[in-house]
Parts: C-alpha cells; structure tokens; sequence
C-alpha cells in the first residue's frame, strides 16, 4: 500500500490519484490512521498499526505498537474481532495500548 499525500486543490492530483485508489484498503487505512490519531500521534510519534480484514471481510485483525523513542521498550496488541464499527476497533486498539503503558511512551500533549 502507499499513502500519497496532495494538496486538495490540485484538481489534476486528485484525478490521477483516484484512478490507483483501491477501495478495499480504505477501511484498513481509517483504521491504522485512527489508532495513532486516538493515540495523539503524528508523523514522528513511534507508533505503529496494522490492519487487515480476512478474505470474507467479516473479521479484522490489528497488531499495533508503540515504542520507546529512545529504544528498548514497547507496548504490544493484537486484536481481532468481527467486522463492522471501524472507529469501534479503534478505541479498543487505542485503550489497550494505554491499558499496557503506551501513554508514558507517548510525547506529551
């Protein structure tokens, strides 16, 4: 998958982008954003998540992370339950990070 950041403007960008959009990584994506935007996180914060859904589409999986920014600790989950309610899983992902810790390993603000 890549993210292609554009300007909103850019009518010609966002033509061309939506040719290589693939609708299916949409809900994956919301997902793995909304975890680090729930988390307070940005483009520095070390925090990492992944989502799939299974073929069927009715069960997700997310195995999220967040890290120590100076290295050696982490906090770990992984999570999985039937599809539907993304921003659902989201909380749950986000507070079982801060449940193992996550929160002291996160900058301030």
């Amino acid at each position: 998958m890549v993210i292609v950041e554009h300007r909103a403007d850019n009518s010609i960008a966002v033509q061309l982008l939506e040719l290589t959009n693939v609708p299916a990584a949409q809900r994956p994506l919301r997902i793995e954003l909304g975890v680090l935007g729930a988390l307070g996180g940005g483009c520095r914060t070390a925090c990492s998540a992944h989502a799939a859904y299974d073929d069927a589409g009715t069960q997700v999986h997310v195995i999220a992370s967040v890290f120590a920014p100076e290295g050696g600790t982490a906090v770990n989950v992984k999570f999985a339950q039937p599809a539907g309610g993304d921003q659902a899983v989201v909380d749950k992902v986000a507070q079982s990070l801060r449940d193992g810790g996550a929160g002291t390993l996160l900058p301030p603000g």
